[in-house]
């Protein structure tokens, strides 16, 4: 994320969504981050040796070397997240990172748009 007010929004709503759908999870400066198996971070670094990065609020996904899936997450209905998007993917296709987009319909179903 790029915003600290969002990191703090996300790892409160994890905490207390819903009991049934509760995630294990810890933010990067917590002392035991490693442990983690989901880890909240504004950085960059693989510090609990996640295997899937996934990126919010447009954040700068930086080196994705060490991850096996990259998902860029972001509002198709926002005109400015949608063109930062396709930087995004545009970047990381001309690096050589196999990509594929897919698109949410009306009904709430997905499917590979690219």
């Amino acid at each position: 994320v790029r915003e600290p007010a969002l990191l703090t929004a996300l790892d409160e709503r994890l905490w207390v969504w819903r009991d049934e759908s509760f995630l294990a999870h810890g933010q990067s400066d917590d002392a035991r981050a490693s442990d983690q198996p989901i880890l909240l971070t504004a950085g960059a670094a693989n510090l609990n040796q996640a295997q899937a990065l996934f990126i919010v609020d447009g954040a700068d996904p930086g080196d994705i070397s060490t991850f096996e899936r990259c998902l860029i997450l972001f509002d198709g209905r926002d005109e400015a997240a949608l063109a930062l998007a396709r930087e995004q993917w545009k970047t990381m296709k001309a690096g050589g990172v196999e990509a594929s987009y897919w698109r949410q319909n009306e009904e709430g179903a997905w499917s590979r748009a690219a």
